[in-house]
């Protein structure tokens, strides 16, 4: 139990002597998840986009998609 101890105190030690280099990888990491999210909802937003507009399209002129869809 004594060694767990030591080798706590000495993580901590390093924690606090490289504070910087510590800040420094949450702040990337951050960023990261950040622009992840970011990628995620401009994803979804389009696939919204898309879903209503095909909806749009067949809810006002069915006939006009349909006639599309098969020449296509």
């Amino acid at each position: 139990m004594r060694n767990v101890f030591e080798v706590m105190k000495k993580i901590i030690k390093w924690i606090e002597n490289h504070n910087n280099l510590l800040n420094l990888f949450l702040t990337i990491a951050a960023f990261v998840v950040g622009y992840l999210l970011l990628k995620e909802t401009q994803i979804a937003n389009y696939t919204t986009r898309e879903t209503l507009r095909f909806q749009r399209e067949s809810d006002s002129a069915n006939f006009t998609y349909q006639k599309k869809k098969i020449q296509l």
